[in-house]
Parts: structure tokens; C-alpha cells; sequence
């Protein structure tokens, strides 16, 4: 063997080793989590990493299920979910498809300003949005947090739409007007079916940042029955003690939705990465 192929070999292994690693360090916390969530609060705190069959319970995921308010706060995540992300692929999908087909320096400089936007937090904005939605009548109310939800996801948004639209070729955009569609008609007609895979990339990335948003829910909805359920799952912790079976079991409930939509958007997610990847 030749010093090339053991270099080669080198190189596979330590991949090896470093993937299995980071898949290690991965796993760790959700086997720390779905093992506490079928044990009682004295199981868990005198020995937090084994589960023995003695201890086994559901006891901790009914209480969280009723403590949460399981079907209530639910609906809150999912009106929360589908309002801002039907907000945020429509408007960022047009703001990505204007600026990728229009080429002007105008809309240049508008992308370099959304791209630094992503870097600013919402501590920032908070104040001054909490204020504009009680100026619009839009405080504790699902409408006015998903439009500022929607608000502080559309940078990447638009970002990823116009770089994966900016890769297909110019001519597919003159071919549509020399056919006689209108920019609403090539926007929906042309561009929308070839967007797919961004398309279900943005559901998957922002969809998670939406239903595991605490801070902007927690500040903008302040009346109990329009909490979603990640503040409510806070009240476990925010006591002098901490009930963490509760916390643990209420942990696994929460995450079941976005598992599901993961799995279910999984190929387009992947498809998206490849392509753009591929055509960046």
C-alpha cells in the first residue's frame, strides 16, 4: 500500500471517528430526555442516566398532558405555525423572485441590508414591537405575534429564495414575458413549481424556530389562553422547584409535531441542501 491510499485511509478513519462523535454528542440529549420522561421526579433526581424497569410510569406525561393544557396551547402552536409560515414563504418567495429577476442596484442594496437584519436580535426590536402592536390593536392576539414572528424570519427567507432563484437561468424569466405572463403569472406559473426543494427547506428550518419560540410569544401574548406551548412548558421550571419529570415528559409531547413535520418534509429538506449545494 502506497503512502497515498494510507493517507486516504487516514483521513476515512478520522471522519469516521469525528462523525461518530458529533452523532454521539447529538443523541445524548434526546436519550436523556426520553428516558426521564417515563420516570417519577425522586427517579430522576437520584440517578438522572438509567432507566430500570421498576421506574417506568406514564403518570408524568398525563399530568404535563393536563397541567399544559395540551389541546388548547396546541392550537395556539399550530394557528402560530401555519399564519407566520404562510406569510413568511409567500412574501419571502416574492421579495426572493423581485430582486433575483428585476437585477437592480436598488434591490442589491435592500438584500445586503436584510442579510446584516439577520444578525440582530429580537431584544432589540422588543420594545418598540410590543408598542406598535398595541398601537394596532394587535397585542395578545395570534395575528399580531405571527406577523412578528413572520417579520424576524423573512431575512434568511428571502435571502435563500434569491440566491436559489438567481441560480436559474435568466432566460426562463424572458421566455415567460415574451409569452405573454404577466410578473404575477411567471412568479406562479414558472418559478413556484422549481422551488419545491427551498420551498420545504424554509418550512423545515423556520417552521422549527416558530413552534420552539419562547421569548417573542411569552412577550406579545401575555393573556394565559393564547399561550402556545413552549411558555406554558416554562412554568415547570420557573418555581422554587423544578418538576422535571413534568418538564421532561412535557419536553417529548412538544417536540412529537415537529418530529412528524420533519419527517414528512425530510426528502424535500435534503433536495433543497443538495441543490443548493449544487447550483450555489
Amino acid at each position: 500500500m502506497n503512502s497515498s491510499a494510507k493517507k486516504d485511509r487516514r483521513v476515512r478513519y478520522a471522519l469516521v471517528v469525528i462523525t461518530g462523535l458529533y452523532c454521539l454528542l447529538t443523541f445524548a440529549p434526546l436519550y436523556f430526555v426520553i428516558i426521564n420522561s417515563f420516570k417519577s421526579n425522586r427517579a430522576i433526581i437520584a440517578n438522572p442516566f438509567i432507566l430500570h424497569p421498576k421506574e417506568f410510569t406514564f403518570d408524568s406525561f398525563t399530568s404535563a398532558y393536563n397541567l399544559l393544557k395540551f389541546p388548547v396551547a396546541f392550537k395556539n402552536s399550530s394557528l402560530l405555525l401555519i399564519i407566520s409560515l404562510s406569510m413568511v414563504v409567500t412574501s419571502g418567495s416574492l421579495a426572493g423572485f423581485s430582486i433575483a429577476t428585476a437585477r437592480s442596484k436598488f434591490l442589491n442594496f435592500y438584500l445586503g441590508v436584510l442579510i446584516a437584519l439577520q444578525t440582530l436580535p429580537f431584544l432589540l426590536g422588543m420594545v418598540p414591537s410590543v408598542v406598535q402592536l398595541k398601537y394596532l390593536g394587535l397585542q395578545n392576539n395570534i395575528i399580531g405575534t405571527s406577523l412578528i414572528l413572520a417579520a424576524f424570519s423573512l431575512p434568511f427567507t428571502i435571502f435563500l429564495y434569491t440566491g436559489y432563484m438567481r441560480s436559474l437561468p435568466q432566460e426562463l424569466y424572458e421566455a415567460a414575458v415574451v409569452d405573454g405572463c404577466s410578473f404575477i403569472q411567471s412568479y406562479l406559473y414558472v418559478y413556484m413549481p422549481l422551488l419545491k426543494a427551498v420551498t420545504g427547506t424554509v418550512i423545515i428550518l423556520q417552521g422549527v424556530g416558530i413552534w420552539n419560540d419562547f421569548l417573542i410569544s411569552y412577550v406579545t401574548l401575555g393573556t394565559a389562553k393564547n399561550l402556545p406551548l413552549i411558555p406554558r412548558l416554562f412554568a415547570f421550571s420557573s418555581g422554587r422547584t423544578t418538576r422535571y419529570d413534568l418538564l421532561f415528559a412535557g419536553t417529548f409531547l412538544v417536540s412529537i409535531p415537529i418530529v412528524i413535520i420533519f419527517l414528512a418534509f425530510q426528502k424535500v429538506f435534503v433536495d433543497g441542501i443538495v441543490a443548493g449545494s449544487v447550483k450555489g
